[in-house]
């Protein structure tokens, strides 16, 4: 990086870590502080979280969201009716547009040859 450019980024993060300590300090909000970061486990999860589960899709009426989720299960349905049929070796397969068909184990036959 450039002495330049260094310098812009030293400055905006200097900016960012004084208007942070600012606004710890108004708000009185404590910090955990370094010790007790490092002290975490990386994979535990919080007892309380203020975040609600992500909604399915996003639309501009009930009546939409609700022919999404129809078209969706209707999707899925055929997606695991198609799998059932891969797995149980019924021939030929036809998977829903759109999708990634699971993987099968590897059996030395050529799948475009299979029986049908």
């Amino acid at each position: 990086m450039g002495q330049g450019r260094r310098g812009r980024v030293q400055a905006l993060v200097g900016d960012i870590e004084r208007e942070t300590s600012e606004r710890i300090q108004r708000e009185g909000r404590p910090v955990m502080g370094a010790r007790r970061i490092m002290g975490q486990t990386p994979t535990a999860r919080p007892e309380l979280s203020k975040r609600s589960p992500a909604p399915h899709c996003h639309a501009s009426s009930r009546k939409r969201k609700r022919n999404y989720l129809r078209l969706y299960r209707k999707f899925v349905d055929l997606y695991r009716e198609a799998e059932d049929h891969l797995r149980n070796g019924k021939w030929p397969v036809h998977f829903p547009e759109h999708c990634f068909p699971p993987s099968l184990p590897y059996t030395g036959t050529n799948l475009a040859t299979a029986p049908t």
